[in-house]
């Protein structure tokens, strides 16, 4: 499910990820785990946890996924496939999750919002425009 933010570039960035979905927001590379991986997300348990609450830490951050039932031996391919994506994550303690920019260097923030729906707005009147004349 591709939210508004995505759209316009915007991806959410997990600091120990407090305030992000582990399943739902879109915070791999824009992409969502339950997009990624619908038939692992049907087995979850932890549908609705926050990034930080589906794992725990050592000297790292490590995934804890929960499943409802024991895993057949082709869901373990998945899995795996799962666990190596979350390897490459860094979830950082200590640090809030926030926005940011996928397609520009710098952190989201109102003003950053506004002039790229500006844009945006430009480009889609000059579309218009072009297909009026």
């Amino acid at each position: 499910m591709k939210g508004v933010g995505t759209s316009i570039g915007l991806m959410k960035g997990v600091g120990e990820g407090d305030q992000c979905r582990f399943w739902k927001n879109e915070w791999l590379n824009g992409k969502s785990l339950a997009n990624l991986f619908p038939r692992l997300y049907l087995i979850s348990v932890q549908k609705k946890d926050l990034v930080g609450e589906v794992g725990f830490w050592r000297e790292r951050w490590c995934g804890d996924v929960k499943w409802r039932r024991d895993t057949f031996v082709w869901e373990m391919a998945r899995i795996d496939d799962a666990q190596s994506l979350l390897g490459v994550v860094q979830v950082k303690r200590n640090s809030s999750d926030s926005w940011r920019w996928s397609n520009i260097s710098g952190t989201y923030s109102t003003s950053s919002a506004y002039k790229i729906l500006i844009k945006e707005d430009e480009v889609a009147m000059d579309k218009d425009f072009d297909t009026m004349i």
